[in-house]
């Protein structure tokens, strides 16, 4: 219903960096949640003249860096991939997946770089990407292979095969997926009987590890789906939340219980 004929913007599949590590066994995996309060984001974020997605993306692209990277250059650069929801654009009240998806990130060459001047950038590539025009472009590009007699006449089997490189080189070009739902609004009748909401993404080969941040009332969680033994990434990402002073507390499952296979892993806490 949206498609326009429009110029379309392609992708990118030039290689972003990977994260790589200690794999957990087979059919285990590591969560860990971060529970914020949502009025100390806000005056932070209000404080760099920022909203919290551009917040929490540069926070993490800098913590990446930082604990992956030991703060030098590098020649692939750190990508995340930002889940856009078309609704906010476009006039649509379909219940199927409305989004488009878009790459934020930074190469770092300049290993003096400040976080406030790498949130100033990726602040200003989200307001150029996040944008009405582009993405219709973004739509006009995926529609338009649709609309191909060719390749709608070519055998499902060729279309599968082909389909699944495309993914694989449009997969590589980002380090991580990174998807803020924003609110959770609840009918009044309620509200009060619903402590918080958990958004939780499966990982995959390319991206062992993801994040999701969702807001409900006075908290907004930030939750790590990962495979790996360790969670130095996620502790550095929290360790900057609670620098620029806002309380948080962490949650999740204890990494060695899954290690062992245990049918139900153990519950740690504790204060970013």
């Amino acid at each position: 219903e949206n498609y326009r004929e429009v110029p379309r913007r392609r992708y990118s599949s030039h290689p972003a960096y990977r994260l790589e590590g200690n794999y957990l066994p087979l059919g285990t995996g590591q969560v860990l949640h971060g529970y914020v309060n949502t009025n100390e984001l806000k005056k932070v974020c209000h404080g760099y003249g920022v909203s919290i997605t551009k917040y929490l993306a540069a926070v993490l692209v800098w913590s990446i860096w930082q604990e992956y990277l030991d703060g030098k250059p590098w020649t692939e650069p750190v990508v995340l991939n930002l889940p856009i929801n078309l609704r906010a654009f476009f006039a649509s009240e379909t219940m199927a997946n409305f989004f488009a998806v878009t790459m934020i990130g930074h190469l770092f060459r300049n290993p003096d770089i400040s976080f406030e001047t790498l949130l100033g950038k990726i602040s200003r590539q989200m307001d150029r990407k996040i944008d009405k025009k582009r993405l219709e472009e973004s739509i006009s590009y995926n529609v338009s292979r649709e609309k191909k007699w060719y390749l709608r006449v070519t055998p499902l089997v060729i279309k599968s095969a082909v389909l699944r490189v495309i993914f694989w080189l449009k997969d590589r070009a980002y380090t991580m997926t990174l998807s803020n739902i924003g609110p959770v609004q609840v009918e009044e009748p309620y509200r009060d009987e619903i402590e918080r909401f958990h958004v939780i993404i499966g990982v995959s080969r390319r991206q062992p590890m993801k994040c999701t941040a969702c807001a409900y009332g006075r908290e907004l969680v930030i939750t790590f789906a990962s495979v790996f033994s360790d969670n130095h990434l996620q502790h550095r990402f929290m360790e900057k939340l609670h620098e620029d002073g806002i309380s948080l507390k962490v949650e999740g499952n204890d990494p060695s219980a899954a290690r062992k296979r245990d049918m139900y892993p153990r519950i740690r806490r504790g204060l970013g």
